[in-house]
Parts: structure tokens; sequence; C-alpha cells
């Protein structure tokens, strides 16, 4: 091929001048060769302070075989020398960084000849093959020790400015040799295997479940738990269409597994029905975002919105294949249902227009502009925090406002209110508090509690326990001698009324002896018959434990020589028995 010039502007660089230029970022920035449009650009702005334009890229495209080619051309704007796309070889002497690499590189990518140009299957990697090809020629410039052994991305010699004798023999049989490299060449995906510590998607969405208002966010953090580095950047490529020749623009995308290189769409994101952190959520949220389908595709308004929606499916089905269950239905963010393999994925066709309405139809969970919850669905949050932190069953306040306001939350968020009434009986003060749910206002009174099983972390329980606490109860109310027991048998019975609001089933760590219940549905509660089980419970008002527990007798009738015979009369035939 013969390589295109243009006088320059400044003087040519020759081996004897060797200036320290893009060299210098091979020490650090080496891993970049593998994204060469990375390498290209951070050398620009370390050595020449500036960053160039999008512009600097020209790229064409040809039809071959039934199929759209692209190739590119970089132009430095000091000289203004134009580097065409090179044939990028394999490059195994530099070491990766799993971020830093392209999900399907350009040594990896189909290439065509044609008129002496190399064209790649995607402008991007076109981009990365120009690039490629100027890197060489800076290194070779400034005479880069061990440069061809070492560092050279392109099959093509480098070459000096002006030289434009230099043609390259695109031949069949050399074509060949490169396929027979890239099949000898490393696994780039190798080091995406789990690490021991066997971190699933499931067990992070158990801590993270609030990144998945933004699912990018949620599969990086995920990547880097499950596989210690993330995916790289070009795992994300987009599409965008003018339909019917208007202006506004639709976006689309899909993201590749880097380890199998499956491809997944971006889907119909539903409302989402996890509780949301502030900083952590899109606006508008991803399942209130507008949506277009076209060609079975789903197209979002905005790019972001389709990157995120191509996260989504992709973690939906990660998920679903680690076994589907409460946790993976929960945390389901598509509408479309997740599969197997891709031989799945292409025998199901998906209903669009119902998946619209059902979208449409179905109420998120997002934040008002004060920082409080909009349609929550508090048993949801407290099943996430728990399944992470069992623990934090023995200090049911915490929990509560932890799942609302700190860790798993919203900061600051006004969660709830506590109210309390204070007696005497026995001759000392007793307290009893309510817990009031600011979205409903419904109030949850202190329950007694009962001994709960998780096993316990240090620094985070009650001492005594809240089943072991002194309590009385007076007029259908339970009361504690320390008021921070009666917040927290507050706290305690509004957890198991959310829980099993949430579930439909009584927890297997209820809180309280008192049966939870439905919203406006509270029963009357025999606390006579709650207390038979409780040594440190009292009913005041009731009888002694000593007397309700034994059953009521017949009074004993009054005896008679005359009775005791007519209730034993065999006994008359033993008169001696009988006088005994």
């Amino acid at each position: 091929m013969q390589q295109t010039t243009t006088a320059a502007t400044t003087p040519s660089t020759r081996p004897d001048e060797k200036p320290v230029l893009f060299n210098a970022s091979l020490k650090n920035y080496a891993f970049q060769l593998h994204n060469p449009m990375d390498f290209l650009a951070g050398s620009f702005q370390r050595v020449r302070q500036f960053m160039y334009e999008d512009s600097a890229f020209q790229d064409e495209t040809i039809e071959l075989e039934g199929k759209t080619w692209h190739t590119s051309s970089f132009c430095d704007e000091n000289s203004n020398e134009i580097f065409q796309a090179g044939l990028v070889k394999p490059l195994t002497t530099v070491k990766r960084k799993l971020d830093s690499v392209a999900a399907v590189p350009p040594c990896e990518d189909e290439v065509r000849v044609k008129d002496g140009k190399v064209y790649y299957s995607s402008t991007r990697n076109a981009r990365h093959a120009a690039a490629a090809r100027a890197i060489d020629c800076y290194l070779h410039r400034e005479g880069t020790e061990n440069f061809r052994e070492k560092y050279q991305l392109c099959y093509e010699e480098p070459y000096f400015e002006g030289d434009d004798s230099y043609q390259f023999d695109y031949s069949s049989k050399f074509l060949r040799q490169r396929e027979i490299a890239i099949d000898e060449m490393p696994d780039m995906n190798q080091s995406f295997t789990k690490k021991t510590g066997e971190k699933t998607f499931k067990s992070v969405a158990a801590s993270f479940s609030f990144q998945l208002h933004a699912p990018v966010n949620f599969l990086e953090n995920s990547y880097r738990q499950i596989y210690g580095s993330t995916y790289p950047k070009e795992s994300f490529q987009y599409q965008s269409v003018r339909p019917n020749d208007i202006t506004q623009k639709w976006f689309t995308a899909t993201f590749t597994d880097p380890g199998t290189s499956e491809v997944f769409a971006s889907g119909l994101v539903a409302p989402i029905q996890i509780p949301p952190k502030k900083g952590v959520s899109l606006r508008p949220p991803l399942g209130e975002a507008e949506v277009h389908i076209m060609d079975g595709k789903v197209y979002y308004i905005e790019e972001r919105f389709a990157r995120h929606a191509a996260a989504a499916r992709a973690i939906d089905n990660y998920m679903h294949r680690e076994g589907s269950d409460r946790l993976t239905n929960e945390c389901k963010l598509c509408l479309e249902e997740p599969y197997n393999d891709a031989a799945e994925r292409d025998s199901t066709h998906n209903d669009y227009d119902e998946l619209l309405r059902q979208r449409k139809a179905t109420p998120g969970t997002t934040l008002d502009e004060d920082n409080t919850w909009k349609g929550q669905i508090p048993g949801k949050a407290l099943s996430f925090e728990l399944e992470a932190n069992p623990w934090k069953l023995h200090i049911p306040m915490q929990l509560l406002k932890n799942v609302k306001s700190g860790e798993s939350g919203v900061k600051n968020v006004m969660w709830g209110d506590y109210s309390f009434e204070s007696v005497i009986l026995d001759g000392r003060q007793w307290h009893t508090a309510e817990f009031i749910d600011p979205n409903t206002s419904e109030v949850f009174r202190a329950g007694i509690g009962r001994r709960v099983d998780a096993k316990k972390k240090q620094g985070a329980f009650l001492s005594p326990s809240l089943n072991e606490a002194e309590n009385r109860v007076a007029n259908g109310k339970v009361y504690y001698h320390d008021q921070k027991f009666a917040k927290h048998a507050a706290a305690a019975r509004a957890i198991d009324c959310y829980l099993y609001r949430d579930s439909g089933d009584f927890s297997t760590n209820q809180l309280c002896l008192e049966d939870p219940y439905k919203e406006g549905d509270a029963q009357e509660i025999d606390y006579d018959a709650l207390a038979e089980t409780r040594t440190n419970t009292l009913v005041v008002g009731s009888p002694p434990k000593s007397l309700r527990s034994q059953p009521e007798q017949e009074p004993t009738p009054k005896m008679s020589f005359k009775s005791i015979a007519q209730s034993n009369t065999p006994l008359l035939h033993v008169p001696v028995n009988f006088l005994e």
C-alpha cells in the first residue's frame, strides 16, 4: 500500500535526535497499547499538552460480501500527516489490564483489504488501527528500544515523515498467517474467572441492591468483586436511528461479555421495585425513560439509558443462571424473560405491545425532592438488608433506620417517628412506644420480644436482649422499664408486619410474640395467653398466673355413709373395706 503524506510543517524526526516524547508513555502506560486510541490520546495530552479533536479521524465504509466494512485514518494536527489504518497484529509482549482491552480487539477482528486499504468490521476498530499505525511511527522515529520485538502494533513497517515509498504486500498468504497468529495468541479473556471468594451476582445484589437503579454501576461493581477487575470499556456498543426522518435520535446498545463474547441487547426496563439511594439513581428513573420499539429492538431517548438497559439485560440473565429464587425475582430489571443461552433467546418472542402496557401500569420507587420515599415497599428493603446482615435482627430500631436512611437507603431521609407513653405500675415507671410510618401514617405499637436465632455481631445487640427485657401489659399495651427497649419493640413490630406483607408468610425470624398483620387488619391480642409463655411478662389487672393456670374445679360435695354407699354399691359386699 502506498502511504499518502503531506508536506510537514515541522522538521522530520530522525533516530539520531531521539527526543523523549511518546516513548515516555511506555514506562507507566504500556498496557494501553492494547487499546491504541487510549494510548494515543493519553500520549498527546502528556507530550503536547492538548487533546486532538474527534474529527482527527476520518472514516470510510465499503460494502463487501453483503456486509459493511470500515476503515479510518488519523491526521496529526501539528504536521497534517495522515496515518491510514494498519493491519493490527496480536500484542503478546505487554501485560494487559482487563479494563484496557477492547471487547473485540482490532488484532482479533475480521479484516478485508481493498485497494490497498485495511477494513474492519466496526468503525471503532478501524480507528484503533489508524491510531496503532500512528503510534508505531511515532515510537519508531524516537528510536524506542526493542520497538520491533516488544511494542510494534501493526504488521506494516513504520516510516519517517516524507517517506512515501513504502508498500506492503497484503497477500492472502500473509492474511492466513495473521489468522494462525490469532489462534495461537493467549486467551485475552482467561482472567475472567471467579476469584476464590466465590462472589456471585446474587450475593452482590444482596448487599448492593440499591445500585440496580443504575445498572452499569451495579455491573461494574459485580465484575470487580467476582472477577477482580471490571470489563473493557468497549464492551458497550451503540446504535442510533432517526425513524421517519425526524430530527430526534433514538439509541440502543449492546453489552458483550468479555469472557464468553455473549451479547446482551438493551432490554425494556420496568419501574424498579427496589429502594433507591441518593446519588445512585437515574433521573428520570430508567424504568420511566422514553422508549421506542423498532425491528424488535428497544431504543431509548438518550444514549446513557440505552447503556444502562443493556447492562440491566445482562444482570437479569447472570442472576437467572445462578438459580431463580425470591431474590432474582425481586431484582429482575427487564420485562423480557431471562434465558440460559443464545438458542433459548432466539426462540423466544417478546410481545412488546403487551410489555409496554405492563411497564406503564407498574408503579416505581423513587425519591421526592425532599428525599422522602415515593412508592416505597418497606418489606423488600428489609428483605434485602437481612439477606446480607441477618445480625441486625438483634437491634430492630437500627435495622429499620439503616434500611431507610443509612447503609442501604438514602442519607438524611426522613423515615418515621416514635411517640411515647409512660405509666406507674407496681410503684415503678414503665414506658411504651409507637412507630409511625411516614408514608401511610400507620401506627405500630411495641410488641413483646421473642427469641432471635440469628448469629450476633460483636457490639451490635441489646443487653439484655429484647425477649429477656422485663415488661408489663396494661390496657392492651406493652410497657418496658427502659424507654430504649420500648422503641426497639415498636420497631420490631413494624419489621414483622413489613416482612409479612412482602412475603405473605410468617418469618422464621419473627421478632415479636404477636402475629404480624396486613395494613388495616390488626386483631385484638390475647395477652393473658401470651403471658403464659413468659416469666418476665405480667398482665396488669389479670389474676395471678398460679390461678390462671389451674382449671376450674367443681365444688367438693359433702360426704355421708349414704352417699358413699350409693356411689360405691359394690363395696357393700365387703363390709370391712366399706368401713375403712
